[in-house]
């Protein structure tokens, strides 16, 4: 090979060299870039997974506390049906009891309104009696004359 090719062919091979070193760190630049990307990635994902481990520690205590005031709902409802039942037994048996009182104090009511009308029809007879009575002692106390006159309507003198 002749030393002008030769020459020429280092020269090539160096450029070369350099334009492919160049692409390299070119090349190292931008995976060193998307290695720094990559472990902004991998930061904002620990953040983002620490943030999910706290939602899921939320969720199951979340769940946990549901569970159990599910159960407290439950003795509650259970508490609320007893006390309603027991509410109707009492309404039964205060309605019965009632009904009882009622039937023991009818006969007796009976016999009072039988009294009261009694002494109703005895104050009305006693009424009339005392206008009897009344008129009896105006006649009484009148002058005959007067009464005479009135009856058979004369004018007074």
């Amino acid at each position: 090979m002749d030393q002008e090719l030769k020459a020429y062919l280092d020269e090539r091979f160096e450029r070369l060299e350099e334009r492919m070193e160049t692409r390299f760190n070119a090349v190292d630049a931008r995976f060193e870039q998307v290695d720094a990307r990559f472990e902004q990635v991998d930061a904002r994902f620990e953040q983002v997974d620490a943030r999910f481990e706290q939602v899921e520690t939320s969720v199951r205590h979340t769940q946990v506390t549901v569970e159990a005031m599910r159960g407290d709902i439950h003795l509650i409802a259970e508490g609320v049906m007893g006390i309603s039942e027991r509410q109707e037994a009492f309404q039964a048996e205060t309605a019965r009891e009632f009904q009882e009182v009622k039937a023991m104090l009818s006969p007796y009511y009976k016999d009072l309104n039988g009294r009261a009308q009694s002494l109703q029809n005895d104050v009305q007879s006693l009424d009339r009696r005392v206008r009897t009575l009344e008129a009896n002692a105006d006649r009484q106390t009148r002058d005959v004359l007067d009464a005479i006159r009135q009856k058979f309507g004369k004018p007074q003198a």
